[in-house]
């Protein structure tokens, strides 16, 4: 068992143990949520200890992010099962699925078929397996440290059925903390997900809401169908800290950036060639960055365009994402198109917001995505490609720029700060722990 770190102390001091698949080193968007609230929760006097695997399949490593840990908080790393050896003893030929098992149409029949059986065989995710080693873990831990709750997150959700578990044996209360939807997840939706698998992850849902002390989500459109006394929205929110040290510098080029990942449902190239319209015989630039696009993808972006300059950076660490995304003069974002689409609110979003950088966002009007860059005035949302108001305020941006003038946004972030949600967050632990009905 790895080391813990030193005990928290503090008004609160509440003792608590979270449950995780993905952690520093684990780059990406899955481990920010928990990354950002760690410090805050240390700072107003909690006790955190984490349980993540010793090693494990991650889609990107970033050792920078070990630095953002404190060193108050005691991670304990388990053995686990390297799933991606399994995977390749079966599928040699085929990269396996991280996270969005996201649908490739050129992709091989084989690719297809491992996927088919990846989504509707292997329910709720392949990670379940990891569950084995952290429930030893964690109920030894439990013993030595008296807990006042477990906080799971997921995906993946199979690390739910593990609080769950803790639950039931150590009577304990527990909160399952959902980053992502489970059962109405997009990329199970635009898959080919069987009628029998779909039903079988929608009850193994109910029954870990049902199970939960409470329930948090990072969106509105998480869990409507849920008691909604139980579910409580904590967004991932920007931390205001991580952006020290990085000031906007003015280029000669008009600076376009997409940071981050894509998953089934995003059409970049459409939102791309709709900025490439409104500012036709510009000097634009195009910047790529930790995106993983197909060569079908990168190709459908730059065709016909010889003028424009256009950059893919697949992998940067987190900082220096970061100051990209503030030295820009537009930043894009893609919402998944797909049912419940309204409710998406994608990791980006926050940090975008922070950046100070003016967003454009391809989705919903109405969506929450929508509402929170209009009230926040951080950028503009267009639904359609036809969207005329959308190119005016691309224009009007450039317009701006080219006589330099400011093109930073200026509004108060406060309710979106990671400081903000973690007050939240203690709130409702407290309340909880001190409910004689907090299981």
């Amino acid at each position: 068992m790895g080391q813990a770190g030193k005990a928290g102390s503090g008004e609160h001091g509440l003792r608590i143990l979270l449950i995780t698949y993905y952690f520093p080193p684990c780059g990406g968007a899955a481990v920010q949520r928990w990354l950002r609230f760690l410090p805050h929760l240390v700072e107003n006097g909690c006790l955190v200890d984490v349980i993540a695997p010793e090693k494990a399949d991650y889609p990107v490593r970033d050792n920078s992010l070990l630095r953002y840990i404190p060193a108050e908080v005691g991670v304990f790393r388990t053995p686990n099962l390297v799933i991606s050896r399994i995977w390749g003893f079966f599928f040699p030929r085929i990269q396996m699925p991280y996270g969005n098992l996201k649908k490739d149409r050129s992709a091989g029949l084989l690719t297809r078929i491992a996927l088919w059986l990846r989504i509707n065989l292997i329910i709720p995710d392949i990670r379940i397996i990891w569950n084995r080693y952290a429930k030893d873990y964690a109920g030894l831990m439990i013993l030595r440290r008296n807990y006042d709750v477990i906080i799971t997150t997921g995906p993946p959700h199979s690390t739910h059925l593990l609080g769950m578990n803790l639950q039931m044996y150590f009577q304990i209360p527990w909160i399952a903390d959902f980053r992502d939807p489970w059962s109405e997840i997009h990329y199970l939706r635009l898959a080919g997900q069987t009628k029998l698998a779909h039903h079988l992850h929608k009850r193994m849902e109910r029954k870990v809401v049902r199970q939960a002390s409470a329930v948090l989500t990072v969106s509105r459109g998480i869990g409507t169908e849920w008691d909604a006394g139980k579910v409580h929205v904590l967004y991932n929110g920007y931390e205001p800290r991580h952006f020290e040290g990085s000031s906007y510098q003015r280029t000669q080029r008009f600076r376009i950036k997409y940071i981050g990942q894509l998953t089934a449902g995003q059409d970049l190239a459409a939102l791309v060639k709709y900025v490439i319209a409104a500012l036709p015989d510009s000097d634009l630039e195009f910047n790529f960055i930790g995106t993983n696009l197909t060569e079908q993808e990168w190709g459908r972006i730059r065709e016909d365009k010889p003028n424009l300059t256009f950059e893919l950076n697949r992998f940067q660490c987190h900082a220096e994402a970061l100051n990209e995304m503030v030295n820009a003069e537009l930043l894009l974002l893609v919402i998944n198109r797909c049912e419940g689409s309204k409710g998406i609110l994608t990791t980006k979003l926050f940090e975008y917001c922070g950046s100070r950088t003016p967003v454009l966002c391809y989705g919903p009007r109405d969506g929450e995505a929508a509402q929170i860059i209009s009230s926040h005035q951080a950028g503009f949302t267009i639904e359609g490609l036809n969207d005329t108001a959308g190119r005016n305020y691309i224009q009007e941006l450039y317009e701006k720029w080219a006589d330099e003038r400011t093109v930073r946004t200026t509004a108060d972030l406060e309710n979106i700060s990671v400081g903000y949600q973690v007050r939240e967050l203690i709130r409702l632990l407290a309340d909880i722990t001190n409910s004689p009905s907090g299981m």
